[in-house]
Protein backbone atom coordinates (compact mmCIF):
# COMPACT_ATOMS: atom_id res chain seq x y z
CA UNK A 1 0.00 0.00 0.00
CA UNK A 2 2.96 2.42 0.75
CA UNK A 3 4.38 1.77 -2.40
CA UNK A 4 1.19 2.34 -3.99
CA UNK A 5 0.13 5.79 -2.41
CA UNK A 6 3.61 6.86 -2.24
CA UNK A 7 5.16 5.82 -5.67
CA UNK A 8 2.47 6.43 -7.66
CA UNK A 9 1.79 9.71 -5.91
CA UNK A 10 4.80 10.80 -6.75
CA UNK A 11 5.25 13.61 -9.32
CA UNK A 12 8.16 12.57 -11.20
CA UNK A 13 7.32 10.79 -14.22
CA UNK A 14 10.61 8.13 -13.68
CA UNK A 15 9.72 7.85 -10.02
CA UNK A 16 6.52 6.98 -10.77
CA UNK A 17 7.51 4.34 -13.81
CA UNK A 18 9.45 2.64 -10.92
CA UNK A 19 7.05 2.19 -8.80
CA UNK A 20 4.49 0.67 -11.43
CA UNK A 21 7.54 -1.66 -12.11
CA UNK A 22 8.37 -2.47 -9.28
CA UNK A 23 4.66 -3.44 -8.57
CA UNK A 24 4.47 -5.56 -11.35
CA UNK A 25 6.96 -7.43 -9.86
CA UNK A 26 5.67 -8.14 -6.69
CA UNK A 27 2.34 -9.86 -9.23
CA UNK A 28 -0.34 -11.42 -7.85
CA UNK A 29 -0.14 -10.34 -4.29
CA UNK A 30 -0.17 -6.44 -5.56
CA UNK A 31 -3.79 -6.87 -7.86
CA UNK A 32 -6.52 -6.49 -4.66
CA UNK A 33 -4.36 -3.26 -3.19
CA UNK A 34 -4.40 -1.79 -7.41
CA UNK A 35 -7.89 -1.78 -7.63
CA UNK A 36 -8.59 -0.52 -4.44
CA UNK A 37 -6.43 2.36 -5.29
CA UNK A 38 -8.51 2.63 -8.69
CA UNK A 39 -10.88 4.30 -5.80
CA UNK A 40 -8.40 6.72 -4.67
CA UNK A 41 -8.76 10.49 -4.04
CA UNK A 42 -5.37 11.03 -6.00
CA UNK A 43 -5.67 11.07 -9.82
CA UNK A 44 -1.76 9.92 -10.41
CA UNK A 45 -2.62 6.70 -7.79
CA UNK A 46 -6.04 6.03 -10.11
CA UNK A 47 -4.21 6.37 -12.79
CA UNK A 48 -0.71 4.66 -11.85
CA UNK A 49 -3.13 1.43 -10.48
CA UNK A 50 -4.91 1.42 -13.74
CA UNK A 51 -1.30 1.42 -15.44
CA UNK A 52 0.15 -1.29 -13.35
CA UNK A 53 -3.19 -3.70 -13.83
CA UNK A 54 -3.15 -3.53 -17.83
CA UNK A 55 0.51 -4.78 -17.04
CA UNK A 56 -0.87 -7.45 -14.69
CA UNK A 57 -3.38 -8.41 -17.61
CA UNK A 58 -5.16 -10.11 -14.14
CA UNK A 59 -9.30 -11.08 -15.24
CA UNK A 60 -10.07 -10.06 -11.86
CA UNK A 61 -9.20 -6.02 -12.92
CA UNK A 62 -11.14 -6.29 -15.79
CA UNK A 63 -14.87 -5.13 -14.55
CA UNK A 64 -12.95 -2.33 -11.87
CA UNK A 65 -11.04 -1.27 -15.16
CA UNK A 66 -14.11 -1.16 -16.82
CA UNK A 67 -15.45 1.08 -14.77
CA UNK A 68 -12.51 3.51 -14.56
CA UNK A 69 -13.75 4.48 -17.99
CA UNK A 70 -16.04 6.80 -16.29
CA UNK A 71 -13.53 8.28 -13.87
CA UNK A 72 -13.81 12.41 -14.79
CA UNK A 73 -9.85 12.96 -15.02
CA UNK A 74 -9.00 12.40 -18.71
CA UNK A 75 -5.50 10.90 -18.08
CA UNK A 76 -7.20 8.18 -15.52
CA UNK A 77 -9.31 7.61 -18.36
CA UNK A 78 -7.10 7.27 -20.68
CA UNK A 79 -4.57 4.67 -18.59
CA UNK A 80 -7.71 2.47 -18.02
CA UNK A 81 -8.48 2.42 -22.03
CA UNK A 82 -4.97 1.67 -22.42
CA UNK A 83 -4.95 -1.37 -20.08
CA UNK A 84 -7.80 -2.80 -21.36
CA UNK A 85 -6.40 -2.62 -25.21
CA UNK A 86 -3.76 -4.40 -23.41
CA UNK A 87 -5.52 -7.26 -22.08
CA UNK A 88 -7.72 -7.96 -25.12
CA UNK A 89 -9.83 -10.45 -25.84
CA UNK A 90 -10.05 -11.62 -22.14
CA UNK A 91 -11.96 -8.20 -21.53
CA UNK A 92 -14.08 -9.07 -23.96
CA UNK A 93 -17.54 -10.24 -22.48
CA UNK A 94 -16.83 -7.40 -19.70
CA UNK A 95 -16.71 -4.75 -22.12
CA UNK A 96 -19.84 -6.02 -24.05
CA UNK A 97 -21.64 -5.27 -20.65
CA UNK A 98 -20.68 -1.80 -20.60
CA UNK A 99 -22.06 -1.09 -23.89
CA UNK A 100 -24.87 -0.73 -21.88
CA UNK A 101 -23.61 0.89 -18.86
CA UNK A 102 -25.61 3.79 -17.23
CA UNK A 103 -22.80 6.03 -18.17
CA UNK A 104 -21.89 7.35 -21.60
CA UNK A 105 -18.10 7.66 -21.13
CA UNK A 106 -17.87 3.87 -20.49
CA UNK A 107 -19.91 2.96 -23.51
CA UNK A 108 -18.24 5.17 -26.02
CA UNK A 109 -14.98 3.65 -24.49
CA UNK A 110 -15.85 -0.01 -24.09
CA UNK A 111 -17.35 0.91 -28.04
CA UNK A 112 -14.21 1.70 -29.06
CA UNK A 113 -11.99 -0.78 -26.86
CA UNK A 114 -13.74 -3.62 -28.68
CA UNK A 115 -13.56 -2.47 -32.01
CA UNK A 116 -9.84 -1.79 -31.79
CA UNK A 117 -9.22 -5.72 -29.83
CA UNK A 118 -10.87 -6.23 -33.20
CA UNK A 119 -11.64 -10.23 -34.61
CA UNK A 120 -11.66 -12.12 -31.17
CA UNK A 121 -14.87 -9.95 -30.48
CA UNK A 122 -16.88 -11.11 -33.08
CA UNK A 123 -18.45 -14.23 -31.82
CA UNK A 124 -19.51 -12.58 -28.74
CA UNK A 125 -21.24 -9.67 -30.44
CA UNK A 126 -22.85 -12.09 -32.64
CA UNK A 127 -24.60 -13.44 -29.54
CA UNK A 128 -25.23 -10.37 -27.95
CA UNK A 129 -27.37 -9.36 -31.05
CA UNK A 130 -29.63 -11.49 -29.75
CA UNK A 131 -29.35 -9.97 -26.28
CA UNK A 132 -33.26 -8.91 -24.67
CA UNK A 133 -31.99 -5.63 -24.30
CA UNK A 134 -32.28 -3.46 -27.34
CA UNK A 135 -29.67 -1.25 -26.62
CA UNK A 136 -27.02 -3.84 -26.61
CA UNK A 137 -28.33 -4.97 -29.82
CA UNK A 138 -28.49 -1.61 -31.33
CA UNK A 139 -24.34 -2.03 -30.15
CA UNK A 140 -23.86 -4.67 -31.17
CA UNK A 141 -24.86 -4.45 -34.68
CA UNK A 142 -22.74 -1.73 -35.15
CA UNK A 143 -19.91 -2.92 -34.02
CA UNK A 144 -20.14 -5.98 -35.94
CA UNK A 145 -20.42 -4.02 -39.34
CA UNK A 146 -17.33 -1.53 -38.09
CA UNK A 147 -15.33 -4.38 -37.43
CA UNK A 148 -16.07 -6.01 -40.72
CA UNK A 149 -15.17 -9.74 -40.03
CA UNK A 150 -17.65 -11.61 -42.67
CA UNK A 151 -18.82 -14.20 -40.00
CA UNK A 152 -21.03 -11.56 -39.32
CA UNK A 153 -23.48 -11.35 -41.92
CA UNK A 154 -25.93 -14.07 -40.96
CA UNK A 155 -26.26 -12.17 -37.94
CA UNK A 156 -26.86 -9.05 -39.27
CA UNK A 157 -28.93 -10.22 -41.93
CA UNK A 158 -30.93 -11.49 -39.26
CA UNK A 159 -30.97 -8.16 -37.00
CA UNK A 160 -32.78 -6.78 -40.14
CA UNK A 161 -35.54 -8.32 -38.42
CA UNK A 162 -35.13 -6.97 -35.35
CA UNK A 163 -38.45 -5.73 -33.37
CA UNK A 164 -36.82 -2.30 -32.68
CA UNK A 165 -36.45 0.15 -36.45
CA UNK A 166 -33.59 1.59 -34.66
CA UNK A 167 -31.72 -1.79 -34.84
CA UNK A 168 -33.21 -2.77 -38.29
CA UNK A 169 -31.72 0.77 -39.73
CA UNK A 170 -28.07 -0.15 -37.96
CA UNK A 171 -28.55 -3.64 -39.54
CA UNK A 172 -28.42 -2.32 -43.35
CA UNK A 173 -25.69 0.06 -42.79
CA UNK A 174 -23.72 -2.48 -41.19
CA UNK A 175 -24.24 -5.02 -44.31
CA UNK A 176 -23.81 -2.61 -46.61
CA UNK A 177 -19.63 -2.32 -46.68
CA UNK A 178 -19.74 -6.00 -47.00
CA UNK A 179 -21.15 -5.78 -50.55
CA UNK A 180 -20.48 -8.50 -52.61
CA UNK A 181 -20.19 -11.74 -49.98
CA UNK A 182 -23.31 -10.20 -48.39
CA UNK A 183 -25.88 -10.41 -51.66
CA UNK A 184 -27.01 -13.85 -51.27
CA UNK A 185 -28.28 -13.62 -48.28
CA UNK A 186 -30.01 -10.47 -48.38
CA UNK A 187 -31.65 -12.10 -51.57
CA UNK A 188 -32.50 -14.99 -49.81
CA UNK A 189 -34.56 -12.26 -47.23
CA UNK A 190 -36.30 -11.57 -50.55
CA UNK A 191 -37.30 -15.02 -51.44
CA UNK A 192 -38.90 -15.84 -48.24
CA UNK A 193 -42.78 -14.75 -47.53
CA UNK A 194 -42.07 -12.12 -44.88
CA UNK A 195 -42.99 -8.63 -46.85
CA UNK A 196 -42.42 -6.88 -43.94
CA UNK A 197 -38.98 -7.33 -43.68
CA UNK A 198 -37.87 -7.12 -47.35
CA UNK A 199 -37.59 -3.45 -47.41
CA UNK A 200 -34.76 -3.34 -45.35
CA UNK A 201 -33.45 -6.10 -47.36
CA UNK A 202 -33.82 -4.31 -50.76
CA UNK A 203 -32.14 -0.61 -48.90
CA UNK A 204 -29.26 -3.03 -48.06
CA UNK A 205 -28.74 -4.45 -51.93
CA UNK A 206 -29.27 -0.58 -52.81
CA UNK A 207 -26.59 0.65 -50.79
CA UNK A 208 -24.34 -2.03 -52.13
CA UNK A 209 -25.28 -0.83 -55.55
CA UNK A 210 -23.99 -2.50 -58.89
CA UNK A 211 -22.64 -5.88 -58.02
CA UNK A 212 -26.31 -6.25 -56.97
CA UNK A 213 -27.03 -6.29 -60.38
CA UNK A 214 -26.67 -10.31 -61.54
CA UNK A 215 -28.64 -11.34 -58.30
CA UNK A 216 -31.28 -8.67 -58.84
CA UNK A 217 -31.93 -9.95 -62.60
CA UNK A 218 -32.15 -13.82 -61.80
CA UNK A 219 -34.62 -12.66 -59.22
CA UNK A 220 -36.82 -10.77 -61.26
CA UNK A 221 -36.72 -13.99 -64.03
CA UNK A 222 -37.76 -16.41 -60.98
CA UNK A 223 -41.61 -16.70 -61.40
CA UNK A 224 -41.09 -17.94 -57.96
CA UNK A 225 -40.43 -15.36 -56.66
CA UNK A 226 -43.34 -12.94 -55.54
CA UNK A 227 -44.68 -10.29 -57.96
CA UNK A 228 -44.19 -7.32 -55.58
CA UNK A 229 -40.41 -8.77 -55.06
CA UNK A 230 -39.95 -8.97 -58.72
CA UNK A 231 -41.51 -5.40 -59.83
CA UNK A 232 -39.25 -3.75 -57.05
CA UNK A 233 -36.31 -5.17 -57.90
CA UNK A 234 -37.18 -4.20 -61.65
CA UNK A 235 -37.55 -0.60 -60.36
CA UNK A 236 -33.65 -0.94 -58.68
CA UNK A 237 -32.36 -1.94 -61.92
CA UNK A 238 -33.91 1.11 -64.26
Amino acid sequence: PALIQLGLWNPDDLLRKNAIAALVKVGPTAIDPLIKALKGKEPRVRAGAAQALGVLSEKKAIAPLIEVLADKETIVRQEAFTSLIAIGSPATNGLIKGLVHPSPSVRRNASVILRRIGRPTVQPLTQATSHANPGMRAAATRLLGQIGDPMAIPFLVKALRDPQEAVQELAVEAIVPFGQKAIDPLVAVLRENEPVFHGRAFSALTGIGKPVVPALSALIADSKVDYNVRARAGKILR
